[in-house]
């Protein structure tokens, strides 16, 4: 039996210090859940975890062999060098941002980990610069918007002026990042007054790029790539993104796995040629895109598990059989891709944010965990109510949808129950 480290970053242990778990923390528990379940249940593999001790206090993922937990940044070091000591096999999830990914990729590396199920180090230092994967995408022939990379203190006057340059409105992110933090739409010169400030506070290196704005369709691509740098797609995403104004925070709010499109055949071929264009990329890549009128155009490349994974695992089956972890494993130990992936139905997914006036108990996140279709319980911290994720199935988009939505009724009836 293959012994795998799952370590996934916000969940564990990578916010310890910080007083309150990041916005990002339901679809990053919500991953790290699918991930448990997906290789200790169709990979049959014996599964180790780590989790920080604000989560443990309320859950842990229920299919895991063993689950670590840390209770500050100084234990997190020592209990990851011995976990990747042990096993057999590691899949990490962790930002870009200031090369965290990078970082512990690293870590295992040089822990003498024998068999990382995603990229080296040195593939995701070529790629975890928003503009230099731009640059990469578009000598490979794929559209990309137009896009400069400035300072986050650089002048106001002259940021907006390259903004101008470029055509207003444009859309300002950090370099490096995951989600949606720190990705502002920017009409005039007050909103760049206000996402500089913004983007300013606490990082005096953040560098930022400045990008057209393409009107489209979000969606995203979620593809493996084998040790010998073969690739395969799995399936398109429709993305839920909502741009906001600064200093309005921009969000991502879940999507729907698969999503057919007039361009997903271009768009599986781009992400491909895309991944194809760097060496050493391997296992499980997401590629995000906007769909255009004519013609699909690149954003970035996560070169990690992705939020639409929540979705696929559910519904995929290959000729290596069900979930997404098989695939994984077979495309990095084996050199394998299948011969064919086949998608049983749509999986709709998204956070929900729980009525201020339910008071949460350790009781009634029991209850909510141990539901099929909660793939993140909302987490008791500090006696507030946070948000949850969950999904909904169907044999359509719309079936998938509506079916959220009663779940999303049914959780918060059942919260209600215990009030």
């Amino acid at each position: 039996m293959l012994r795998v480290l799952i370590y996934e970053y916000v969940t564990g242990g990578g916010f310890i210090d910080s007083p309150s778990l990041p916005r990002i923390t339901s679809e990053a528990y919500a991953m790290l859940n699918s991930l448990v379940r997906d290789f200790s249940q169709n990979a049959s593999c014996e599964v180790i975890t780590v989790i920080e001790k604000r989560l443990a206090e309320n859950f842990q993922p229920s299919y895991a062999s063993r689950v670590i937990g840390v209770s500050s940044k100084g234990e997190l070091g020592k209990v990851l060098k011995s976990a990747f000591e042990e096993v057999d096999a590691a899949l990490i999830v962790a930002p870009e941002t200031d090369e965290v990914l990078e970082s512990i990729t690293r870590t295992a590396e040089e822990s003498g980990c024998n068999l990382l199920l995603g990229s080296g180090s040195g593939a995701l230092q070529r790629v975890s610069k928003k503009d230099e994967s731009v640059e990469l995408a578009r000598s490979a022939g794929v559209a990309v918007p137009e896009t400069t990379c400035m300072s986050a203190y650089e002048d106001q006057r002259v940021a907006f002026r390259l903004a101008r340059d470029i055509g207003l409105p444009i859309v300002v992110k950090p370099q490096e990042g995951a989600g949606s933090e720190g990705v502002f739409l920017v009409n005039s010169q007050e909103d760049m007054e206000k996402a500089l400030k913004t983007m300013q506070a606490g990082n005096t290196k953040r560098k930022l790029l400045l990008q057209e704005y393409v009107r489209g369709t979000d969606a995203s691509i979620n593809v493996v790539s084998s040790k010998s740098g073969h690739v395969i797609p799995l399936s398109m995403n429709r993305q839920f993104v909502t741009l906001k104004r600064p200093p309005e925070i921009s969000s991502y709010e879940g999507g729907c796995t698969p999503f057919h499109h007039p361009l997903e055949r271009e768009a599986f071929d781009e992400a491909c040629r895309v991944v194809q264009s760097v060496k050493g990329l391997k296992g499980y890549v997401g590629i995000d895109f906007v769909l255009a009128e004519d013609k699909p155009f690149f954003m970035e490349v996560n070169a990690r598990i992705t939020t639409s994974y929540a979705g696929l695992h559910r519904i995929l089956r290959t000729d290596s059989g069900k979930g997404v972890a098989n695939v994984i494993i077979s495309a990095v130990m084996k050199d394998k891709l299948p011969s064919h992936v086949d998608l049983s139905g749509y999986v709709c997914y998204s956070k929900l944010n729980m009525k201020t006036d339910i008071k949460l108990n350790k009781d009634m996140i029991d209850v909510l965990s141990n539901l099929e279709y909660v793939l993140s319980p909302p987490i008791l911290e500090n006696g507030e109510i946070t948000e949850a994720f969950l999904t909904g199935e169907g044999d359509s988009p719309d079936e998938a949808s509506e079916a959220k939505s009663r779940n999303e009724k049914k959780l918060d009836g059942i919260a209600r129950k215990f009030m």
